[in-house]
């Protein structure tokens, strides 16, 4: 029988467990004392509800809602809960119900509506949930983003923003926020929510120590943060040549200008649109306009065809005598030294441990690899720097060419205009990498299963 009213789900009974991309496997929740839905994953792609006996076609905003469920439930509560006793532990569990509290069932659709406004959760209890577990030192240069699952990493961004100036008030609104724009990150072996995460970290950490010094206000911290966290949003896997040789619709959109980050600025935007997902909601007119701008200049510039010229006008700022010649005085010198900070963020895994870079050059190089196979299939033409990699000392030659010619002159440079923690670390690191991919000579092993 059809739906004919509003219904909100009052406990999930069993998570879902996600088996491969667009399809979902045994999970159901229930609506009302007296109704049950379930959805049902099939052997044929297509998905179902099960309303009264009838199917109803899985919608894709049912697809967005339901992974948006999974993501709060496990973000917010099962950062470190025993997996065996899960079902039992949802059944009765406050925190579930009041998550599960923001989705409706329309009676028109019958499609899952997200209500992200009616979200109403005591971000302390998360807290206390990842006291609970192993201590978290979100303050090193150290953190090791594979050691947390990507629902761990929420809480743990809600929490540097929290430390960055998120009012209590606004704690709702954060959460919202990174939640909607971790599950628009897609499943690439680099360009994922992990990568979204490091570039945040490493832009959180590098601003402990810099935003002081330099005086930078409260606001301008938390558009560098949404910027950040969102540099990457909605990344396909693949470049923006790629983008403009295969003529994308992106790249038609974007008229082949910085077409990515085009893409990754729109989504970001998309998402704060929703008031309940927007920081700067309170803001208007010029002030509107001026953090708009701000986060629209800071995510261009992780474009990789910025980099000379932003390395020249940091070769400027290190003189003092020439500080005051960057275009726009003491604002514009600001604006220069955040699009410096973003990006040395988005240059920063190559200069980690080795147990973390070397994880992450094994994947940008699948992400490569696959991108090289697809363009020969589509008869496009291959990058000289995407052929070999294959091998693993293909894969390490990449990596010293990238250290010499782009990150030991940029870093070199990052120390002398703001110096942290995180910069001197990850110059000394540099050195030590580079040593290490010299020495690669098996071609059976990963890069990150080496040993040295």
């Amino acid at each position: 029988m059809p739906v004919s009213e509003e219904h909100k789900p009052l406990a999930v009974v069993e998570v879902v467990n996600k088996v491969k991309v667009d399809s979902y496997k045994s999970m159901s929740f229930v609506l009302s004392p007296e109704r049950r839905r379930s959805v049902m994953h099939r052997r044929s792609s297509s998905v179902e509800l099960d309303i009264g006996h009838k199917y109803v076609p899985f919608k894709q905003e049912d697809e967005f809602t339901l992974e948006l469920i999974c993501t709060q439930i496990r973000s917010m509560l099962l950062l470190y809960a025993d997996a065996g006793s899960l079902g039992m532990y949802l059944s009765h569990n406050q925190i579930t119900r009041s998550l599960l509290e923001m989705h409706k069932v329309s009676s028109t659709t019958r499609s899952l509506h997200h209500q992200m406004s009616s979200m109403n959760l005591d971000v302390d209890l998360m807290s206390n949930t990842i006291k609970r577990g192993k201590k978290i030192n979100l303050d090193s240069p150290d953190f090791d983003v594979f050691a947390h699952s990507d629902e761990q990493l929420v809480a743990f961004a809600i929490e540097i923003f929290r430390r960055c100036g998120v009012t209590d008030q606004q704690v709702d609104t954060c959460k919202n926020f990174v939640v909607a724009v971790r599950t628009r990150y897609l499943k690439n072996p680099f360009h994922n929510w992990k990568h979204g995460f490091c570039v945040f970290h490493h832009s959180y950490l590098i601003l402990s120590e810099v935003s002081k010094k330099k005086g930078w206000s409260r606001n301008s911290i938390l558009y560098l943060l949404v910027s950040a966290l969102s540099h990457d949003v909605g990344h396909p896997g693949n470049t923006n040549d790629f983008e403009i040789n295969s003529q994308s619709e992106r790249a038609v959109r974007y008229n082949h200008q910085s077409v990515l980050e085009n893409h990754h600025c729109s989504l970001c935007f998309q998402i704060m649109r929703d008031p309940s997902c927007n920081l700067f909601k309170d803001l208007e007119g010029e002030k509107f306009l001026r953090m708009k701008n701000t986060i629209i200049n800071l995510i261009l510039a992780t474009d990789m065809k910025h980099h000379f010229k932003m390395q020249s006008k940091m070769r400027s700022m290190s003189n003092e005598k020439k500080a005051e010649e960057v275009k726009g005085g003491s604002s514009g010198r600001q604006q220069v030294e955040m699009e410096i900070l973003i990006h040395s963020a988005d240059l920063a895994n190559q200069g980690l441990v080795w147990s973390i870079s070397s994880v992450w050059a094994d994947r940008v190089c699948d992400e490569f690899q696959a991108q090289a196979e697809s363009e020969t299939k589509l008869g496009l033409p291959v990058a000289p720097f995407m052929r070999g990699l294959e091998k693993p000392t293909g894969r390490a030659k990449l990596q010293m060419s990238f250290i010499d010619a782009i990150l030991v002159p940029w870093w070199d440079l990052v120390r002398t205009v703001m110096s942290s923690k995180l910069v001197e670390k990850i110059c000394e690191n540099l050195g030590k990498n580079r040593k290490r991919y010299s020495e690669v000579k098996d071609d059976k092993t990963a890069l990150s299963k080496l040993k040295f």
